[in-house]
């Protein structure tokens, strides 16, 4: 396997919040890598608004996180950017259904903004 970057790290991460609200070692393990980065990813990725952290116990401050809908956008942008450079996605980009049909929906609105669907 080889070595992923920092984008897509952060796509892979972006894809597996995406298809599930989901716990820090859920995506730990979905993502691939190990805790000290994905804190450090998904800190990043609450930090620009991409992804929403949700408080489920307050004494052990654990939660969920949610992708909010600029995080769509960035995934929906960089998966156009993959396809356009002829890129393979990533292979957790690739295996989310749920983020499938949400781009398509996406990509939908996006043409009925610019008045020609998609």
């Amino acid at each position: 396997m080889r070595r992923r970057g920092k984008l897509e790290l952060h796509i892979d991460a972006l894809s597996a919040v995406s298809s599930e609200s989901d716990n820090i070692t859920s995506l730990m393990f979905r993502v691939g890598t190990n805790y000290e980065l994905i804190t450090e990813i998904m800190k990043s990725l609450v930090d620009q608004g991409l992804v929403k952290f949700m408080p489920t116990n307050v004494i052990d401050s654990k939660g969920l996180y949610v992708m909010t809908d600029q995080g769509y956008h960035v995934l929906c942008a960089a998966t156009r950017l993959m396809k356009i450079l002829n890129v393979e996605p990533t292979n957790l980009l690739m295996r989310s259904d749920i983020w499938r049909e949400r781009s398509k929906e996406h990509e939908a609105q996006i043409g009925n903004i610019r008045g020609n669907p998609l």
